[in-house]
């Protein structure tokens, strides 16, 4: 499993992810009005960021 992968695989399976965890796996921090910061991940799948 590439490092991507792993950390995709990691974020996918936590209830909340860091900054440098959701770009390593290629993701995009993007927020949301009165929802704070989330991450959008490569597969299209998203958690919010802590």
């Amino acid at each position: 499993m590439s490092a991507v992968g792993a950390v995709s695989a990691e974020a996918a399976s936590s209830l909340n992810i860091i900054r440098d965890d959701c770009t390593a796996a290629g993701g995009q921090i993007t927020s949301r009005p009165y929802a704070g910061y989330y991450c959008t991940l490569p597969d299209g799948t998203t958690q919010p960021i802590t």
